[in-house]
């Protein structure tokens, strides 16, 4: 069987192709852009995920991050949401969401006299 000139240039075209060392450099470059990009991507939907819900009467937060805000504990927050004393809404999973733009003032603690 005797192969045609031009088909067997073709064939060592492809070949010598295929056998080509890769360029190492440029698809170093190529994985570090796209590194980058996912990089950005992560921190841009990290930034929605920190960012509070924005509901009807205000955004909404956590109890904790309401209990920094305020300088009492968690617990302090918890109580006060379930005596309706702060609105928040209760999440299926049974824990609050808490309208972080509302005013509130502990309750004094007991023992403490008028300074």
């Amino acid at each position: 069987m005797v192969i045609n000139r031009a088909i067997g240039l073709a064939m060592a075209a492809q070949v010598d192709r295929v056998n080509e060392p890769a360029d190492v450099f440029t698809q170093l470059e190529r994985a570090r852009d796209e590194i980058r990009s996912l990089q950005r991507l992560v921190k841009e939907l990290r930034q929605r995920v920190a960012a509070p819900i924005t509901g009807q009467h205000g955004a909404l937060t956590t109890p904790a991050v309401f209990a920094t805000a305020h300088r009492v504990s968690v617990s302090t927050v918890n109580r006060a949401l379930n005596a309706g004393e702060v609105t928040g809404i209760r999440q299926p999973n049974d824990r609050w969401l808490v309208y972080q733009d509302q005013v509130w003032t502990p309750k004094r603690k007991r023992g403490i006299e008028n300074a």
